[in-house]
């Protein structure tokens, strides 16, 4: 029989799980949508290459329209967030299975909690430093985590 505080844990672990991957979710969307449109706008200069549909002003606008949102997907990030919800919404889950299915006790959870939460503000910080690369998976499992 399951106690009380252990019940309230896995309540909490399955909101994370769900929320973070929710999260995941609508930032790949929202990248994915952007790219869309970028693709599009980029695909009608090409076409008015040869159809001479739109005057230079028209053509001038979905070039910079173009470009700004492909600013805007490098800026925002959304696949790197994307991917660091995914990886808090593993960490949680292997949480939980350790809590529902293993030898794991109740007072070494919040612990571990706190501990994902650190790795995790560390890997956060980085993709919100200006100037990094793309390359989280380095940053993951690179144990460059901090430098």
């Amino acid at each position: 029989m399951k106690d009380e505080k252990q019940q309230e844990i896995e309540r909490y672990l399955e909101n994370q799980i769900n929320m973070h991957c929710n999260y995941s979710m609508y930032k790949r969307i929202i990248d994915v949508m952007l790219l869309l449109i970028a693709i599009f706008l980029g695909g009608l200069v090409v076409v008015n290459i040869g159809t001479k549909q739109f005057n230079a002003d028209q053509l001038s606008a979905l070039t910079g329209l173009s470009a700004i949102v492909l600013t805007v997907i490098r800026w925002g990030r959304f696949q790197e967030q994307a991917k660091w919800n995914k990886l808090k919404q593993r960490q949680f889950e292997m949480l939980l299975r350790k809590l529902k299915y293993e030898s794991i006790s109740v007072p070494e959870i919040p612990a571990n909690i706190s501990q994902i939460q650190e790795n995790l503000e560390r890997i956060r910080i980085w993709l919100d430093t200006p100037g990094q690369t793309s390359d989280m998976n380095s940053k993951i499992h690179g144990n460059k985590i901090g430098n």
